[in-house]
């Protein structure tokens, strides 16, 4: 497993889950249910293509208390609408757990693979969407090297900013309607 994974991982143990509804975005493949510290879970439904489409304006016509969507961001098009579908899918004060990455290398499904994220692009899509990120947490490479690079290439960097980060995993609160 990739320390990128680990990272996710250890983070969905600190998550306590309980909720009457949870909806599982993207899921099929690795499903959140029995990662996390404890789950109290009433109904859990898994969205995933080809039924459900972030991409796609969508109203699902059910409504949810929590929303997982994890390595999911990278594979989007249309990162605005996706979010705006993450809002339409949750209750009022809803919590959704998001994951996007920064720097990845290209992987599989390689065609798909589309987008990377910073720190300022997740919070003005959160923003956008009407949510509030209640928690960020910033997944980082384990060595120097990340940056090592950047400098040695003569990058100029942002001063006051990490430069390890590698993505984010961000807690999200619904604070409006769309």
């Amino acid at each position: 497993m990739s320390y990128y994974r680990e990272q996710l991982e250890a983070y969905l143990k600190t998550v306590d889950v309980v909720a009457d509804t949870v909806f599982d975005v993207g899921g099929r493949q690795k499903p959140v249910q029995g990662r996390t510290k404890s789950w109290q879970v009433r109904e859990y439904t898994i969205l995933d293509l080809p039924e459900y489409n972030l991409d796609v304006p969508t109203d699902y016509g059910k409504q949810g208390d929590v929303v997982f969507c994890l390595e999911v961001f990278e594979y989007l098009l249309v990162p605005t609408v996706a979010m705006t579908n993450l809002n339409k899918l949750l209750k009022k004060d809803g919590i959704a757990y998001v994951s996007f990455p920064f720097i990845y290398p290209l992987h599989n499904e390689v065609e798909f693979d589309s987008l990377r994220y910073t720190h300022t692009g997740v919070n003005r899509l959160a923003a956008h969407a009407k949510f509030e990120v209640t928690a960020n947490h910033f997944r980082k490479a384990k060595t120097g090297s990340l940056t090592k690079y950047y400098a040695e290439d003569g990058m100029r960097a942002a001063k006051g900013h990490n430069h390890a980060v590698t993505g984010f995993i961000v807690r999200l609160k619904k604070v409006g309607e769309l």
